[in-house]
């Protein structure tokens, strides 16, 4: 049953990341290709961010085609490519902060934040399986050190004003994205009681 249960998990995980970013990719706002979704540091939006998504697809590839082909190869490198599973998980959050447009909405905030406690509470268990030791201390600072970066990157990074111009976003979409707000606020103006409309 437990692992009926992972094997459904990370089949709905899989499913919805590829609708993630096959979404993206039909989407005309930023442009951004089938080959930028795989191959990491080829879009010309935000750069950085969008490939720490790419990569942290790729190694969701390399599980799910080394799950297929699990027969034919060794436990441990079988073992050894899962691992990617732990560092996927923190790179694809670094990139849904530092690549979306809408990281700053509060909702949002909330459900990254009460992602990263589970997945740290989730952590820390899967740690307490381990035998005491070297491994066990290791993988626990490891989660609080990713824990503290990651709240410390969202304070200095995408939360600070002017953080899409640093996250790398192309110029002409910084200026219809001030043309569109200037645009709201002027109609909201002319609507409201006391405004020319």
């Amino acid at each position: 049953m437990r692992s009926g249960l992972h094997r459904n998990i990370s089949l709905l995980s899989v499913a919805f990341v590829v609708t993630h970013v096959l979404t993206t990719t039909l989407d005309p706002y930023a442009s951004i290709s089938i080959t930028s979704a795989i191959v990491p540091f080829s879009s010309h939006y935000r750069p950085f961010w969008l490939s720490l998504g790419t990569i942290a697809f790729d190694m969701l590839l390399a599980l799910v085609l080394t799950s297929m082909i699990r027969t034919r190869l060794s436990y441990r490198t079988w073992r050894a490519v899962h691992w990617l599973a732990y560092a996927s998980w923190p790179i694809a959050l670094w990139h849904g902060l530092g690549t979306g447009t809408d990281s700053k909405v509060s909702w949002l905030l909330l459900l990254d934040a009460a992602c990263v406690l589970v997945i740290a509470a989730a952590a820390l268990w899967r740690l307490q399986l381990l035998p005491p030791g070297r491994a066990r201390a290791i993988g626990r600072a490891a989660t609080a050190a990713i824990m503290a970066a990651t709240v410390i990157f969202a304070v200095i990074g995408p939360l600070q004003s002017g953080w899409a111009r640093r996250a790398g976003t192309p110029s002409s979409l910084l200026g219809s994205a001030h043309a569109s707000a200037s645009q709201v606020t002027h109609a909201r103006a002319t609507t409201t009681p006391g405004g020319s409309a």
